[in-house]
């Protein structure tokens, strides 16, 4: 009988239970009101023509490369002198040679010398002779 008395009051807890969540109707949500389209705003008057360029007359044609760049300031003499005198003070005089010394000297002027060959080579013998 206990085991009737259960069934019995799974039963009843059942059909309460599908009473207890019946779900409540909804209210229908309002449509968002409409709102007013914006207004577009008048477009710009054309601005009025601008005069016709006056002819110019044809400039050069550009040469063909950029202009080069500005020459770095060849030394004095008087620098090459002083540091052709230095050079030689310390130098080994079996591993030294005029090129040696004028690409020393362009290293250190950071310019080149090449047109200057006969002028440093005047300068190496004048120091070797003194």
């Amino acid at each position: 009988d206990e085991d009737e008395d259960e069934d019995e009051d799974e039963d009843e807890d059942e059909s309460d239970s599908d009473e207890e969540f019946k779900a409540s109707a909804k209210k229908p949500k309002q449509a968002p009101r409409a709102k007013a389209a914006p207004t577009p705003k008048p477009a710009p008057k054309p601005a009025s023509p601008a005069p016709a360029p006056k002819p110019v007359s044809p400039a050069p044609a550009p040469a063909a490369s950029p202009a080069p760049a500005p020459a770095p300031a060849q030394p004095s003499s008087k620098a090459i002198k002083d540091a052709i005198k230095s050079l030689l003070k310390d130098a080994n005089m079996e591993e030294v040679s005029m090129k040696t010394i004028r690409q020393s000297l362009e290293t250190q002027f950071a310019v080149s010398l090449s047109e200057r060959k006969n002028e440093i080579k005047q300068y190496v013998s004048d120091v070797l002779d003194n």
